[in-house]
């Protein structure tokens, strides 16, 4: 694919329509100094700020951080599509990796739906999280029968623990939830501040704690024991270090990884419905737009769609 094919969709449409692996390749396109995002773009907020339009080399002439790098307003834009579309195709793997919508899931242990949907609301499915107001349950969440009679044998596979009222989380919260519910929950302010607060500066980079981020995908949705990282403390030698607290890194650079997929994929979207009414279109009509890839930047998590709100609505050609 050539440089000028980049510039002829949004980022986001570009996320959405290339495989991750075709972006990486991409990157070898920009000069060596802005191979690494944080060199070109320290704060992202400029990336989701492009998302939904087509950057310019014109846009990036003052751009401060270019000038340092001494790089060409035509190579910061290119780079601007591509970390963008990177950060979404990044985020859609994040946040659909090992789940299920469901729907899915109820037909799987032959549940009615909405038993399902009660069991979400009141917790009582490990994982479940809610996008737009679709639930989403991992793959391997074992469907757990929390009525009294079924409780007693169940009670033992899995540790429920209530959430601290404190300002600071304690260790016990990030033991006892999946790293994706608690990108759900808390805000990246609250997990950054923990992180600082509960392990040692020399786990405050994700890079320290993963090697890879396949690693870290397949922890999402389980609940991080310290047990399981005496070896890997033994391996790398990491001195001064307990399991606990690589436990809880674990857990919270998991979940800013959660976080950051939310904010990005999310960032300037409606939902299906919302676009409808905003446009005084029948939803239905809009689905099957979408559904035929005729609504820029449209997309689809679980059974739910998703628009940029500055999409316009275009109707039938005459």
């Amino acid at each position: 694919m050539s440089k000028d094919a980049y510039f002829s969709t949004t980022p986001r449409q570009l996320g959405l329509d290339k495989p991750l692996e075709e972006l990486y390749e991409a990157k070898k396109m920009l000069p060596e100094l802005l191979q690494r995002e944080w060199a070109i773009f320290p704060d992202k907020k400029i990336l989701y700020q492009n998302l939904d339009n087509i950057p310019t080399p014109e846009d990036f002439e003052d751009y401060p951080r270019r000038k340092e790098l001494e790089a060409t307003s035509e190579d910061a834009a290119l780079a601007c599509v591509i970390y963008g579309a990177i950060m979404i195709a990044e985020a859609r793997t994040v946040l659909t990796y090992n789940m299920i919508p469901l729907l899915e899931y109820a037909q799987r242990y032959n549940k009615p739906g909405v038993i399902v949907r009660q069991k979400c609301l009141r917790g009582n499915v490990i994982g479940a999280v809610n996008v737009g107001r679709d639930w989403m349950i991992p793959n391997d969440s074992p469907y757990m029968d929390f009525r009294a009679k079924e409780w007693e044998s169940a009670k033992d596979t899995i540790e429920i623990k209530p959430n601290p009222t404190e300002s600071i989380k304690n260790k016990g919260y990030y033991l006892a939830k999946t790293p994706r519910q608690i990108g759900y929950e808390c805000t990246k302010e609250q997990l950054e501040r923990d992180l600082r607060a509960l392990v040692p500066e020399r786990l405050h980079k994700r890079w320290k704690v993963f090697g890879s981020t396949k690693v870290m995908l397949k922890r999402l949705d389980k609940i991080q024991k310290p047990d399981d990282y005496v070896s890997i403390i033994e391996k790398k030698n990491l001195l001064n270090i307990s399991a606990l607290e690589m436990a809880i890194a674990s857990t919270i650079h998991c979940a800013l990884t959660v976080l950051d997929a939310r904010t990005a994929l999310f960032y300037n979207m409606m939902p299906l419905t919302e676009y409808a009414k905003m446009n005084g279109k029948n939803p239905d009509i809009v689905r099957q737009k979408c559904l035929r890839g005729n609504v820029e930047g449209a997309t689809k998590v679980g059974s739910m769609w998703f628009i940029p709100k500055t999409t316009i609505y275009e109707g039938r050609k005459k």
